[in-house]
Order: C-alpha cells, then structure tokens, then sequence
C-alpha cells in the first residue's frame, strides 16, 4: 500500500486526493472530504471540513447517501490518523 493511502482494520482506507483533500472508501461508499489547510503560510495545522462529509460521493444502488453523524465522527478519527503527527481540527 502506498504512504499515501492508509487501511484500517474494518477495510476501509483513506487516499490522498490533493494537497486539499482525501478520499475515504468503505464497503462500495466513497467520499472526498475537504481537508483544509491552517492560516499561516507555513503552517502544517489541518482542518477537516464536516460540510464536506454530508452525503457519499458514491453509494451502492439504493442505498441512503446521506451520511449519519455517527460515521461523519468515525471518518474524522481515521483522517487524523491519516495525518498523525500534524495538528488538526474538525469544524
């Protein structure tokens, strides 16, 4: 797997996009999530845009695309993994 892709024990990854975002996948789900950067011109803070975590991208035929607050929650933890070592926040 590459350094820019990062699974997790439920089979589930994240893959850099952009220099502003990542895609998480999950079981036939894809989302882009916006992934900011900090203020100040050298900073390496981040910020995980909620907005952008408000419906799937892509869903398997039929199935709900809006996304519960429960798993915005859980993709929020796994982007912070993603980017350890690097101050970030969730708005």
């Amino acid at each position: 797997m590459s350094k820019n892709t990062m699974r997790f024990e439920d089979g589930s990854t994240i893959a850099w996009t952009s220099r502003e975002s990542v895609t998480y996948t999950e079981s036939g789900y894809m989302v882009e999530v916006w992934v900011d950067m900090g203020a100040s011109f050298f900073s390496r803070d981040k910020i995980i845009k909620l907005e952008s975590l408000k419906v799937w991208n892509h869903a398997p035929p039929g199935a709900e695309l809006s996304i519960p607050e429960d798993k915005r929650l859980d993709i929020a933890k796994k982007i912070k993994r993603f980017y350890a070592g690097r101050p970030i926040e969730v708005e």
